[in-house]
């Protein structure tokens, strides 16, 4: 939910058309707001944020979903772990 400048709850349409012009004014053509969700939430998690936090400041109610977005994360987690076998 987004609100405007005094509060008032905004349609998510308006959003939408708003962000989409904010966009177009940056000439990014291929973000989605939606898209800033999934890095909030893995840069938390990159920093040591507790699942439980990252979870509730997403607004996911299972960690199952928290867990699809960090999934990049976990990635980024293995490959570096990895490169301790490498080194011997």
């Amino acid at each position: 939910m987004f609100a405007n400048e005094i509060g008032e709850l905004m349609p998510e349409k308006r959003a939408n058309d708003l962000w989409r012009a904010t966009c177009g004014r940056a000439n990014i053509d291929d973000l989605r707001f939606h898209d800033l969700r999934h890095e909030a939430g893995s840069r938390m998690a990159e920093r040591g944020a507790p699942l439980t936090e990252v979870r509730d400041v997403l607004g996911h109610t299972t960690f199952t979903m928290t867990k699809r977005y960090l999934q990049t994360t976990a990635t980024r987690l293995r490959a570096t772990v990895d490169l301790l076998d490498s080194s011997s």
